[in-house]
């Protein structure tokens, strides 16, 4: 299971993702997480290994890795944290 974040932080997703689900684009790689970081307070596509794929609205990388943000749920935005190292690859 993801871990659910200690600190909520007051940066809600302004609407629902996008209705379609993108193609994979950028491979998985240990740069992931500075590469997310490049794409804060904005819908990311995310592939992970374990929790499978979903939209994301991160709004913090810390220096460990950890991203932090939304992940849509089909209904709604839900507060996570998600290791960088389970992202397969990200759109």
């Amino acid at each position: 299971m993801i871990n659910q974040p200690h600190v909520i932080i007051n940066r809600y997703p302004p609407a629902a993702p996008p209705a379609t689900i993108p193609g994979r684009a950028c491979p998985g790689n240990r740069e992931i997480p500075r590469m997310l970081a490049n794409c804060l307070y904005s819908c990311v596509y995310v592939w992970t290994r374990h929790y499978g794929e979903f939209w994301m609205y991160p709004i913090s990388v810390s220096p460990g890795g950890i991203i932090t943000g939304y992940r849509w749920d089909s209904s709604r935005w839900r507060l996570i944290d998600l290791p960088g190292g389970h992202i397969e690859s990200f759109y």
